[in-house]
C-alpha cells in the first residue's frame, strides 16, 4: 500500500493492495464504497520494480464515480389504494391509518389519517433502497392537527438500515404534540451514515386518542450538482509552434 495509493475529497483512501505475479496486475480495494460524484487519484509512487529490478516510473490518473441513484418514496400523498381497504398501497397495513377526504388535504383528494379512540400507538412506514452512504437525502412532509386535549406526540423519523436489515441509527426529524394551524409543514436534510443501504421512513405515534393527518410525505437524495466546468484541449497534433511537419 505504501507504493500504491488512492486518495479523494477526504484525503487517502484506506485500502488494501494485492499482486497476483501471473497476470502481472496490482489491485488496490477501497475498505468502503467511494462517494458518489467525487474525483479521486491513484498514484503508483517510487518503490515498484520489476525482477531485474528496473524501477517504475511514478504514475497517478484521475476518475471520478458516478452519482448517487435517484430515490424516493412512493405514493406519498397516499392517493393510492388499489384493494379499496382504504390503507395506502406501498406503507405498512394499519387499520388506525386510512387515507381520508375528511378534511381538505394539503396535496390532491386524499390525505393520511390516524384515527384512535383508545390510546393507541400507531406506526407506518415505508423502505426505500439504494441508499448511499454519504450522501445527504432530503425530507418533507405536511401534518395537520385538529384542536383536540388529547396528550399524544406523533414523530417523523427515518430509520437507517443495513443490506441485511440491521438498524444502524435512527434521524428523529420532528415531534408534534399539539394542534397545528392548518397544514404545517416540516423539512430536514439527512445524511446516510456509514453501512447504510436502506432508509426505512417511518411515522410514529403514540397514546392516540384524537385525529390526525398527514400528507404529501417525501424522501430523497438531492441531485447532484449541474457541471459547469468547461471542456479543455488535453493533445493536439501537431503541437502548436510546429514546423517541418510531414
Amino acid at each position: 500500500g505504501n507504493t500504491f495509493r488512492l486518495s479523494g475529497p477526504a484525503g487517502a483512501v484506506a485500502a488494501s493492495v494485492t499482486y497476483d505475479a501471473a497476470t502481472r496486475t496490482a489491485t488496490l480495494q477501497p475498505s468502503l464504497g467511494l462517494s458518489p460524484s467525487s474525483t479521486y487519484t491513484a498514484q503508483l509512487l517510487t518503490g515498484i520494480a520489476d525482477s531485474a529490478g528496473n524501477p517504475l516510473a511514478p504514475l497517478s490518473w484521475s476518475f471520478t464515480t458516478a452519482s448517487a441513484p435517484a430515490v424516493g418514496l412512493l405514493n406519498g400523498g397516499f392517493e393510492i389504494d388499489s384493494n379499496g381497504d382504504s390503507r395506502p398501497d406501498s406503507w405498512t397495513g394499519n387499520a388506525k391509518f386510512t387515507r381520508s377526504s375528511a378534511i381538505a388535504p394539503h396535496g390532491e383528494s386524499f390525505a393520511g389519517q390516524f384515527l384512535a379512540s383508545d390510546n393507541s400507538g400507531v406506526t407506518i412506514s415505508q423502505v426505500v433502497s439504494n441508499i448511499v452512504p454519504g450522501v445527504s437525502y432530503d425530507f418533507g412532509g405536511w401534518t395537520n392537527i385538529p384542536p383536540t386535549a388529547d396528550s399524544f406526540t406523533l414523530t417523523y423519523e427515518v430509520r437507517w438500515q443495513s443490506a441485511s436489515n440491521s438498524t444502524l441509527g435512527t434521524s428523529s426529524i420532528k415531534t408534534y404534540n399539539a394542534a397545528t394551524n392548518g397544514w404545517e409543514q416540516t423539512k430536514a436534510t439527512l445524511l446516510a451514515p456509514a453501512g447504510a443501504a436502506k432508509a426505512q421512513v417511518r411515522v410514529v405515534v403514540s397514546s392516540l386518542n384524537a385525529t390526525l393527518y398527514v400528507d404529501d410525505l417525501a424522501f430523497g437524495n438531492t441531485p447532484p450538482p449541474a457541471d459547469t466546468t468547461p471542456p479543455t484541449v488535453g493533445a493536439r497534433v501537431p503541437a502548436a509552434g510546429a514546423t517541418g511537419v510531414l
